[in-house]
C-alpha cells in the first residue's frame, strides 16, 4: 500500500502570540526517515521550506537521500536525489534570492560540504572542507561558542561559512554561489601577541564580503582583545 509523507510546518511568532501551521503531503512508495524539516530564508523572511529525508540505502555506507524545495505557499519547487553518508548531518540552509545553499557535516569524516541548488533544485556548485579537529577537541570545545554554524547569506550574491582552525587558532573563510568559477576558502590565524581569532560575518554585497574579526590576546588570564574588520572582495577572497 502507498504510504505518504505528511510534512507539518508550524511558524510561531511572538507578535501578538500568533501561530500558523501549513501542510504539504507527498506521495511515496516506502516509508522514509525524515531528518530535517525546515525553513528558507531571504533578509529574515520565510521564502521556503524544505524537507530532507533518507530514501533508500545504497550500500553499507551510503544512504539516497531526498531533498525537497517548496516556495512559501508549499508548492514545488523541485526534488533533489543525493547519494551522502549515513552520517550526514543537514544543520544550517540559506536562500540569497537566485540559489539555495545547504550545509551538511559528516562528523565521521570530519568534513562539512556546502552544496548549491538553482530554483529549480539542480545542483550547480559544491564544496567540501575537511575539519582538522573533532568534537572530542578541547580546544574547539572552549571555542565553540564563539562559533555560528549558520550559513552568512549575502543577498544575491552567494554564501558565506566560518570553519575553526585547530592547528593554529585562526579560521577559514568559505564563500560560495552559484557558479563553481566563483568560490574560494582563505585561512587566517592570529600572529604576535594573539592566542586566537574568532570571525563573526557583518555583510557583504556584489564586491566585497565584510568580516569582524575579535583577536583575543595571549596568557591564561587575559581578557583582553582586539577587534579588526577584515574586507574581502567577493571575486577572489582577496583583501
Amino acid at each position: 500500500m502507498m504510504k505518504r509523507i505528511v510534512i507539518i510546518i508550524l511558524l510561531c511568532w511572538s507578535f501578538k502570540g500568533f501561530a500558523q501551521s501549513a501542510a504539504k503531503v507527498f506521495d511515496e512508495v516506502k516509508s522514509v526517515t525524515v531528518r530535517n524539516v525546515g525553513t528558507i530564508k531571504k533578509n529574515n523572511e520565510v521564502k521556503g521550506y524544505f524537507n530532507f529525508y533518507e530514501y533508500d540505502k545504497v550500500d553499507r555506507k551510503t544512504i539516497l537521500y531526498k531533498l525537497n524545495l517548496m516556495d512559501e505557499n508549499l508548492n514545488q519547487i523541485g526534488t533533489k536525489e543525493i547519494e551522502g553518508p549515513k552520517t550526514w548531518e543537514l544543520i544550517s540552509s540559506g536562500f540569497d534570492g537566485n540559489n539555495f545553499c545547504f550545509k551538511f557535516f559528516d562528523p565521521k569524516a570530519k568534513t562539512v560540504e556546502l552544496k548549491v541548488y538553482d530554483q529549480e533544485a539542480k545542483e550547480v556548485t559544491t564544496n567540501e572542507i575537511e575539519l582538522n579537529y573533532g568534537p572530542s577537541s578541547q580546544k574547539y570545545k572552549m571555542y565553540k561558542q564563539y562559533e555560528n554554524p549558520e550559513l552568512n547569506i549575502i543577498p544575491g550574491n552567494g554564501f558565506m561559512n566560518y570553519t575553526f582552525n585547530e592547528e593554529n587558532d585562526g579560521f577559514f573563510a568559505n564563500y560560495v554561489n552559484g557558479s563553481p568559477k566563483r568560490q574560494w576558502t582563505r585561512a587566517y590565524e592570529p600572529d604576535g601577541k594573539f592566542k586566537v581569532m574568532i570571525p563573526a560575518f557583518l555583510g557583504g554585497n556584489n564586491e566585497i564580503v565584510l568580516t569582524y574579526i575579535t583577536k583575543v590576546n595571549k596568557g591564561m588570564y587575559n581578557a583582553s582583545e582586539d577587534n579588526v574588520i577584515l574586507a574581502q572582495n567577493i571575486t577572489s577572497g582577496n583583501i
